[in-house]
């Protein structure tokens, strides 16, 4: 987190009064409580090591699918042509948090390009990373933004810190509305409404209540997981979890996951609530 602040924080040259930015889709997502699990481990407090190393691996795993799916889209010699779209959908992991951005335009025409690559890694990483025990926390917004390969840095950047920091609170990646309008089309047709939940404060927020919606082979998905077994899962997580709870702030946070689980069983028609 203090490497993301730090390079966030600097100021790009002015360039002449022209912006030297380009418009792009950024999350910031964060792991909740890291801190408290990692002194944990080392007192002996918790044995949430194998969870933790898994839940990074994971990550990286996918800061590498992304990698390489950018190399195969890019331009190809002459008259070599890829049969890839072109995309520069980017992800980036500092420690207990990743970043991933993706272009909001086509370069050559300025035409709205949807987040839907984003979207569905950080859909798909978020219920993975619950289903290992790990609670996620960001935003998606919508900005000015350079972000090539571990370079990041731009208000958009600092605007998704800001609002993971004192808005998110709960175990929630929040999306502000500009996102959620971009997104609406391909959540409505692909994911069926199933991509955005509405919180009651007004805030939009990625589903992670469900196993991975996307068939994108790039986010390594098994959207053919069973939702049953999954929540099922996820459930004797909770259970854990608000047995062992220490302190009203954490269990506020708890409290509100369990009631968002509920809403999601009973929309489901599972008969597995907490």
């Amino acid at each position: 987190m203090d490497s993301i602040t730090s390079l966030t924080s600097t100021t790009a040259s002015p360039g002449h009064g022209i912006n030297p930015f380009t418009k792009r889709f950024v999350a910031f997502v964060d792991i909740l409580g890291f801190t408290e699990i990692v002194n944990g481990m080392v007192s002996g407090k918790n044995n949430d090591f194998q969870n933790i190393r898994d839940a990074l691996s994971t990550i990286d795993k996918q800061v590498e699918g992304f990698d390489e799916y950018r190399r195969l889209c890019a331009p190809l010699p002459a008259p070599r042509v890829s049969l890839l779209p072109p995309s520069d959908v980017t992800m980036t992991a500092f420690s207990d948090c990743y970043l991933i951005s993706e272009g909001a335009e086509e370069p050559d025409t300025g035409e709205e390009v949807p987040p839907w690559r984003l979207m569905a890694a950080v859909q798909a990483l978020g219920a993975d990373l619950l289903a290992k025990n790990i609670l996620t926390r960001g935003a998606i917004v919508r900005g000015d933004a350079f972000h090539e390969d571990r370079v990041a840095f731009g208000p958009a950047i600092i605007e998704a810190i800001n609002i993971e920091k004192d808005v998110a609170k709960y175990p929630r990646i929040v999306v502000t509305p500009e996102v959620c309008e971009a997104i609406s089309c391909e959540n409505a047709t692909m994911w069926n409404e199933q991509l955005l939940l509405r919180d009651t404060d007004g805030c939009s927020f990625i589903n992670v209540l469900t196993p991975p919606l996307s068939k994108w082979t790039v986010i390594n998905a098994n959207p053919e997981r069973d939702l049953r077994e999954f929540l099922t899962g996820v459930r004797e997580i909770l259970l854990k979890r608000i047995a062992a709870v220490q302190g009203l702030r954490h269990e506020t946070k708890i409290r509100w996951l369990i009631h968002h689980f509920n809403d999601a069983a009973e929309w489901h028609g599972l008969k597995i609530e907490i």
